[in-house]
């Protein structure tokens, strides 16, 4: 026995994994094809949560054999790999349900309208990456997760609906109907919805979050300080607009059933579980255009557009040089002469004013509430953990990604569970996403910003090293044959360059604008900075208490352990009481409420340790 325990000791680690991962796929076969295994077999569990545990563990077991097998062939095979694990994991979640439905007795259909799938997916990707694009910039910047972003995105949102109740703008969207779409209402709210936000984000990055910077405020706090941003700006939004829904609306013709354009399209029908004559799939006839609404197509558009641009100016740009600079290493910035109190500002600006014009464009398309921002802030957040937490390129991929696996879902989900006698599964279209992100994260745990990151940094190392060994061979054959076209290259080279200094300086022209409005707004910050001294007496209120403290008093400074566990408990206290105050539409609404809150501080709290 003992001989036994030693030799499994001396199987390695992904030996083990390996022969747990088969038992619980065999295991969990067993269970789902002839209704046994240890689930039942235990009788700890009857109906329906028997075969629900199984397929769990079939799941379970498959992402850790591909978890493996992902792991022994990344370095020989890479993106080849990444690519067919996917495929696996799409093998083995139809083996579940084709396990589960035939052991039950019935089937299910699946019908994937290709068109709508794409562009609704393109759709959920925009609607996240208006939240994600500017996480994704504060924290590669200032390295804090800014858990206000959600609220800048309402706040764009609100100024378009301001400015269509507006006596100037509102004959527009109260105009009668004529089949013209009128724009000026819809470009007005963009632009206005985009300064107007980044204007909000750069105030209170220098009202609040430039204090902490001073004080060198670890990430956790500045966190926490979002939160409480969060809290208050909702609160201000509950007050001025209520609890009820808007619907921002450019022109009445905007919301006709005739203002979308239509794409051909087919469908695709999987047949999954008992089918008798029937395929696996095939193809659906005489199928009808999808009609993707132009509010849909001007929210992709805005928002991919606006992303796309950041990064144009993060990469070509010499502020972006320099925001890149301030947030690999601050202090060998500033020393090479950047300002970095002025790019944290640019950033905080184009962060927020991203959101602003997502949500100028997402309210055209939903119903707008306070609440929204929280809806749309924890898919935010599994987009850019998608992405790699501040690799703009990661977060915009991981938004693509996450969009579709939500498009996906919604028909997926129907079928499943029209078969299984569950009508409503479908509300579980916004869970899976997370759960989808739960099988990405055991595959590439860094995501996939730092995997792009890496094949890069690969990919320049094996060019150099082919350099160099062409360069002790002597000159190539291609080397010598380019010297006759030098000319041609040389003048192409030429105007590239002058291209390319020309659309960098209106992009420091554009950045001076930016830092000025900054300086001025600092200003003014600063004669409002002058009333808090009429506060001074609250420091010498508490002088006198403490000097009246009783000697036998056990006194716990914030900077030691349990000084800074009383003092976050006594701030979370804080917290709950202000979210318990804030208006709402029934205690259901409160406790839910209430419970976001706990669960998103929780989350993060994890994070920080």
């Amino acid at each position: 026995m003992n001989e036994l325990w030693q030799n499994c000791l001396n199987f390695a680690n992904s030996q083990r994994k390996l022969l747990l991962a088969g038992f619980m796929l065999f295991d969990a076969y067993l269970g789902l094809a002839n209704r046994a295994g240890l689930v039942a077999w235990t009788g700890l569990f009857d109906g329906d949560l028997i075969w629900m545990l199984q397929s769990v563990e079939m799941m379970l077991g498959g992402l850790l054999l591909i978890h493996n097998v992902f792991s022994f062939v990344r370095g020989k095979w890479g993106v080849f790999s990444f690519i067919f694990s996917f495929v696996l994991l799409a093998i083995l979640v139809f083996t579940t349900l084709e396990l589960l439905l035939s052991s039950l007795g019935t089937s299910g259909t699946i019908n994937f309208n290709l068109s709508a799938v794409g562009l609704s997916g393109f759709y959920w990707a925009a609607a996240y990456l208006s939240v994600a694009a500017g996480l994704a910039l504060t924290y590669k910047v200032q390295r804090f997760g800014n858990f206000a972003q959600a609220e800048m995105m309402l706040v764009g949102s609100y100024v378009a609906i301001t400015l269509m109740w507006s006596d100037r703008f509102f004959p527009i969207s109260d105009a009668p109907k004529d089949d013209v779409l009128n724009w000026n209402l819809l470009i007005w709210a963009g632009v206005v919805a985009f300064v107007i936000t980044g204007i909000t984000g750069l105030v209170i990055d220098k009202v609040v979050y430039r204090r902490f910077r001073k004080k060198s405020a670890s990430p956790q706090v500045m966190m926490i300080a979002s939160l409480g941003i969060a809290m208050i700006l909702r609160a201000l939004l509950y007050m001025r607009f209520s609890a009820g829904t808007f619907r921002f609306v450019p022109d009445r013709d905007w919301r006709l059933a005739t203002s979308k354009f239509s794409v051909s399209t087919e469908r695709l029908q999987l047949y999954i579980g008992d089918r008798t004559g029937l395929p696996l799939m095939e193809w659906a006839e005489n199928v009808s255009a999808y009609a993707f609404a132009y509010t849909k197509l001007i929210l992709v558009v805005g928002v991919l557009g606006a992303v796309l641009l950041l990064l144009v100016l993060l990469h070509r740009t010499l502020l972006g040089r320099r925001m890149r600079a301030v947030a690999d290493n601050p202090e060998l910035a500033a020393s090479t002469g950047i300002d970095v109190e002025r790019v944290h500002s640019t950033s905080a600006f184009l962060s927020a004013g991203i959101s602003g014009l997502g949500g100028a464009l997402l309210a055209g398309v939903l119903p707008i509430n306070p609440e929204l921002g929280l809806s749309l802030l924890l898919p935010a957040f599994a987009v850019i953990v998608l992405g790699t937490i501040g690799s703009i390129p990661g977060v915009f991929i991981g938004a693509l990604i996450v969009g579709l696996v939500r498009a996906v879902s919604e028909p997926f989900l129907i079928g499943i569970g029209n078969a299984i006698e569950r009508p409503t599964m479908s509300g579980y279209a916004e869970v899976m996403p997370f759960i989808f992100l739960i099988g990405v994260l055991l595959l590439m745990p860094r995501g996939i910003g730092d995997a792009m990151a890496r094949r890069h940094i690969d990919r320049m190392r094996r060019r150099n090293t082919l350099d160099n060994t062409e360069g002790g061979n002597g000159v190539s054959d291609n080397h010598r044959s380019v010297g006759k076209y030098l000319p041609e290259l040389r003048f192409i080279a030429i105007w590239s360059t002058n291209i390319r200094d020309v659309y960098e300086s209106i992009f420091d022209r554009v950045g001076k604008f930016i830092s000025n409005a900054g300086l001025r707004l600092k200003e003014t910050l600063k004669i409002i900075s002058l009333g808090s001294e009429f506060l001074g007496f609250i420091p010498t209120f508490l002088t006198w208490v403490r000097t009246r403290r009783p000697s036998n008093v056990v006194v716990f400074q914030r900077e030691t352990a349990r000084g800074s566990w009383m003092a976050f408990f006594v701030m979370f206290a804080i917290l709950i009481i202000v979210a318990s105050l804030l208006p709402s539409a029934s205690v259901l609404t409160k406790i839910m409420q209430i419970a976001r809150i706990v669960s998103l501080l929780g989350i993060f709290s994890l994070m920080a340790f």
